[in-house]
């Protein structure tokens, strides 16, 4: 289990009185705080408890142990297809650099695939030179993170400028063309 450094850990227990199976009615005390600042890996087990109902001081416990983690973000983007633009997201947790499988991931409010490893994608169709991109990620236990970016389309670039140059050099050659036949021309008279 994950929980987010500095945020209080949910922690569930099931006790009952060894003589009949019933149900403990009494209060546990833990062996260390539900919270934690400091990213790790930390072990719990009941350290005493509080029995109203026979006064019992004797217990058996187990163990469990919890990680106080971040989730830790890579934005990439793919700009070189005209009108595409490919939003890759990388997520890991810092404790062990596991990969997060098990997040949402929306890209300007659209839901990303995810494809293995912790890495999300998103292709938004754009034939804008720039384009606005905002990157929300949620996961159970954990702040929200929101990131937003103002991208250029290096593909969409290119096509616009090609085409400008397209026609900027069929107009000179119909200038030149033009030219040629008034030079022809004067020639004749």
């Amino acid at each position: 289990n994950r929980t987010d450094v500095g945020k209080e850990a949910t922690i569930t227990y099931e006790a009952v009185y060894g003589y009949d199976g019933e149900q403990f009615s009494g209060t546990i005390i833990l062996n260390d705080t539900v919270t934690k600042h400091v990213i790790g890996k930390y072990g719990y087990k009941v350290a005493s408890i509080i029995d109203p109902k026979y006064d019992l001081k004797t217990f058996t416990t187990n163990e469990i142990f919890l990680i106080f983690d971040k989730i830790n973000e890579k934005i990439d983007f793919e700009t070189l297809i005209p009108g595409t633009v490919k939003v890759i997201v990388k997520l890991w947790f810092e404790y062990d650099d596991a990969p997060v499988e098990d997040a949402t991931v929306k890209i300007n409010g659209l839901l990303a695939k995810h494809l293995k490893d912790g890495v999300y994608e998103s292709v938004l169709n754009s034939w804008m030179p720039y384009l606005n991109i905002d990157v929300d990620i949620e996961r159970v236990g954990f702040k929200s993170i929101s990131e937003k970016s103002v991208i250029f389309s290096l593909g969409n670039i290119l096509s616009e400028v090609s085409v400008i140059i397209l026609v900027l050099i069929g107009g000179l050659r119909l200038n030149a063309k033009r030219a040629e036949k008034k030079r022809l021309s004067l020639i004749h008279i």
